[in-house]
C-alpha cells in the first residue's frame, strides 16, 4: 500500500482443515463471527476463510473471494493454536510470501496450490500470542472444579516435534499461570500425537495423578476438538471400546476452544493491529 492510499484490507482466516465436516463447520463459524465483529471497520472490505488441506474452500478459493472486493492488501490470520510447520512454513508458502523451491515442490505434491494475490500480504500470529488459550483453560477448569486444592489440571495439545522447545515453554507457562490463578494443587501438560500417542503420554499422566488421590480435569488445546471427544476417539480406535478411566475421578472438558469468546477477541486484535 502506498503512502496516502486509503486502506482497503481483506482479512483471510486460514485453518488446517479436517475430514470431519463438523470440525470444518466450527472453523468457518469463527470466520462468520469475525466478519460480524469487523463489519463496522471501514478499512476492511471483506473477510473470508479457507483451509490448508482436506476441505474447501481452499486458501486459493478464499483469496479469489477476497480479491473480488478489490483490497489493496490482505491480512492473513492463521487459526492455529501455536507455532508449527504449518504456521511458519506452509501458510507463507501457499500465500506466495515465502519462496523456497523445495518447500513449494512439497506443497505442490500435497495437492496445495500456491496463490499470487497481487497485493501485499501480512500474516498475523497464532493464538498462542494472545490471551485466549489461558482464558479458555482457566474457564474450563473453574466450570468443572469442585475442590482445586485436591485437583490436578492436565492440558493436552498437539506437539510439532520441530517446535517442541517453544511448545514446552508455552504449555508450561500457561499451566503455571492457571494453577496459580485458580489455586490448583498441581498441573501439567501432555502431547497427544498421531496414532496411539495419546495412550503413551496422556493416559499415564492421568493415572499418575489419580494414584496420588487427585481428581483430574483434562482440557484440550485444539481449535475444534474437545478433550472429551479426543478421549472418546482414543477409546474407540485404540482401547477396543473399553475406557480404562471409566471408574476414575477424571473429568474431560467438552467445550471447543474455537467457541470461546476470547478467541474472537484475539483475532480482532491481531487484525486491527496489523492494519
Amino acid at each position: 500500500m502506498f503512502a496516502g492510499e486509503q486502506c482497503r484490507s481483506g482479512v483471510l482466516v486460514i485453518a488446517h482443515g479436517s475430514p470431519s465436516p463438523q470440525w470444518n463447520q466450527v472453523a468457518m463459524g469463527v470466520v462468520d463471527k469475525l466478519r460480524d465483529r469487523l463489519a463496522g471497520d471501514s478499512r476492511i472490505v471483506g473477510v473470508s476463510g479457507g483451509f490448508l488441506e482436506m476441505a474447501r474452500p481452499s486458501v486459493a478459493e478464499a483469496v479469489d473471494q477476497l480479491m473480488a472486493h478489490k483490497p489493496n492488501r490482505i491480512v492473513a490470520v492463521p487459526l492455529f493454536v501455536a507455532p508449527s510447520g504449518h504456521v511458519i512454513y506452509d501458510v507463507p508458502t501457499v500465500l506466495g510470501v515465502l519462496h523456497w523451491p523445495r518447500l513449494r515442490q512439497h506443497i505442490s505434491q500435497e495437492g496445495l496450490a500456491v496463490v499470487q494475490p497481487r497485493v501485499p500480504v501480512i500474516i498475523t500470529a497464532p493464538l498462542s500470542e494472545g490471551e485466549s488459550l489461558r482464558q479458555f483453560v482457566l474457564s474450563q477448569f473453574r466450570r468443572l472444579s469442585q475442590d482445586p486444592a485436591r485437583e490436578h489440571l492436565l492440558v493436552v495439545l498437539h506437539g510439532d516435534e520441530d517446535f517442541r522447545p517453544q511448545l514446552d515453554a508455552l504449555a508450561g507457562g500457561l499451566v503455571e499461570a492457571v494453577v496459580r490463578e485458580a489455586g490448583i494443587y498441581s498441573g501439567n501438560f501432555a502431547y497427544a500425537e498421531l496414532g496411539d500417542g495419546y495412550g503413551r503420554s496422556v493416559i499415564p499422566s492421568i493415572n499418575n495423578s489419580v494414584s496420588k488421590g487427585l481428581r483430574v480435569i483434562v482440557v484440550a488445546l485444539y481449535v475444534a476438538t474437545s478433550a472429551k471427544s479426543l478421549h472418546a476417539r482414543w477409546v474407540k480406535e485404540h482401547a477396543g471400546g473399553e475406557d480404562p478411566l471409566a471408574d476414575k475421578p477424571v473429568i474431560f472438558s467438552e467445550q471447543l476452544l474455537a467457541e470461546h469468546p476470547a478467541v474472537l477477541d484475539d483475532l480482532v486484535r491481531f487484525v486491527t493491529e496489523a492494519l
